[in-house]
């Protein structure tokens, strides 16, 4: 699994999403992976807001024994989404970009990986509000087989 080619994937998908349901009335948040500093970084978000995507964790089942050196795992790969804007309940505030986030990966599929599952979400979550900017994390999941 190429880790950075799936985070692009996800954050294109994403934007693509994003941009398709803003109307031009309003300016879409940025969509991009999570920075190196958060806690400088979330100090100067703007109003239009952000939308970050990390890598969680990748979780691997114990191979079945076999006599050839090929060994095939399936592996669970959970993303994390940040959603940060200054509006809450706006129309185009974080509880909108939220759904727009959750339609954009529930049922997906990065094509780059053989074998994957669609995309689910597996839980949305309050984070923190800091100097005005509300802060959800959501995660999601998938699974693909991976052999070596």
């Amino acid at each position: 699994m190429d880790i950075l080619a799936a985070e692009n994937a996800i954050v294109a998908r994403i934007d693509d999403q994003i941009r398709s349901s803003t109307t031009t009335d309003f300016q879409a948040p940025k969509v991009k992976s999570f920075p190196d500093n958060p806690v400088t970084h979330f100090e100067n978000i703007n109003k239009t807001g952000e939308i970050l995507v990390r890598l969680d964790s990748v979780s691997a089942n114990t191979p079945e024994p076999n006599r050839t050196s090929t060994i095939t795992q399936e592996l669970t790969v959970n993303w994390s989404i940040y959603v940060l804007h200054r509006n809450l309940k706006a129309h185009q505030g974080v509880y909108a970009y939220i759904e727009a986030v959750k339609s954009a990966l529930t049922g997906w599929t990065i094509t780059d990986l053989d074998d994957a599952t669609p995309m689910w979400m597996v839980d949305t979550n309050f984070v923190e509000e800091q100097g005005g900017v509300w802060i959800y994390e959501m995660s999601f999941q998938y699974t693909y087989e991976e052999s070596e």
